[in-house]
């Protein structure tokens, strides 16, 4: 909603300041005219920088969020390697224990 209302906002500006260009001779004689039609694009100009810090701000935090859970992910990945690893060495001796029981018998 915020950004409908931001896109509103730039569009509006810009068709004030597209308005101010198209007026012709006006434009160029009248020094009131320019100064707000650099009012107006400074805004306009201020709105995008500003959306934009915004939208960067935002993937930040979710790249953030992302790296965390990864790297959640790669410790719980890593305890279960290590679980792994001793089960096997277990069930490797007691395979041994019993290979030598028969042998003997």
């Amino acid at each position: 909603m915020e950004t409908e209302f931001t896109e509103t906002n730039i569009q509006t500006k810009r068709h004030a300041a597209l308005a101010s260009v198209s007026d012709g001779g006006a434009f160029s004689s009248n020094s009131e005219s320019m100064e707000k039609l650099m009012h107006d694009v400074n805004e306009v100009v201020n709105i995008l920088l500003s959306t934009y810090s915004e939208t960067l701000s935002q993937r930040t935090a979710v790249n953030a969020k992302h790296v965390q859970q990864l790297t959640t992910i790669l410790e719980e990945a890593k305890a279960m390697e290590r679980y792994l690893k001793q089960k096997k060495e277990g069930l490797r001796h007691k395979l041994t224990m019993i290979a030598n029981a028969l042998q003997t018998e």
